[in-house]
């Protein structure tokens, strides 16, 4: 049985105020998979910056899914107790290394020195720091902006790189493999593995405390038989 359980998370969005003025997330992209937000309670807004759009701010509250595919840098803002169920494409590869924080110049970070709560605020400001420049180059002018981002993304992939043997090590991909598979089996007409269909149920781990994430406190699920 594929393992689901990893691709969803409950958040409770930073209420810190940041260099900006604004309490939330750390500004970061994704590379290989979309993600979802599902609004759950609270109310805020979700910032993001695209090569084709360029920078929008969308108010979100209870009811509101948000989807943003890869390429497209986003920062959750918490306006009032803002919590969110997050749904991530490929088993959770978002939150398991397809990630980058918007920190220019090539500066060098990793996991757990941008979430480690001694120097978290100073982490994620220089992310916020990022993500205000690239604005700024939108401002001035499309193609300005463009080059920037641009370049944003050529320094992040570089250091994507270096984790995607990791990546592939944890099974971040058994979704996209399975449903690969059972294309390859309907073509054979083979329906056997429908036989093994089972109900699962996914509830707050609790064994687990709220851990830190780029967009807020996170808490996984755990996976339960039906």
């Amino acid at each position: 049985m594929v393992v689901f359980h990893r691709s969803i998370s409950l958040v409770k969005v930073y209420s810190h105020v940041l260099l900006d003025g604004k309490a939330g997330g750390v500004p970061h992209v994704h590379f290989m998979g979309s993600e979802a937000y599902v609004v759950v309670s609270g109310n805020g807004e979700v910032e993001t910056l695209s090569w084709t759009e360029g920078f929008r701010a969308v108010s979100i509250f209870p009811g509101c899914v948000v989807v943003m595919s890869p390429g497209v840098i986003h920062r959750l803002v918490n306006k009032e107790k803002l919590e969110v169920v997050v749904v991530m494409e490929n088993a959770g590869l978002a939150e398991a290394g397809d990630l980058e924080p918007t920190i220019l110049d090539n500066e060098r970070w990793d996991t757990e020195w941008i979430l480690d709560s001694r120097r978290g605020l100073s982490s994620r400001d220089l992310a916020v720091q990022g993500f205000c420049r690239l604005i700024a180059s939108f401002e001035e002018e499309k193609e300005v902006g463009r080059t920037a981002i641009t370049s944003f993304f050529c320094d992040a992939a570089g250091r994507l790189v270096t984790r995607l043997a990791e990546v592939f090590r944890e099974g971040r991909f058994e979704l996209s493999n399975a449903t690969r598979e059972r294309i390859d089996a309907i073509n054979r007409g083979d329906l056997g593995y429908l036989k093994e269909a089972e109900l699962r149920l996914l509830y707050p781990d609790v064994s687990n405390s709220e851990r830190p994430g780029f967009c807020g406190m996170r808490l996984t699920l755990d996976d339960v038989h039906g």
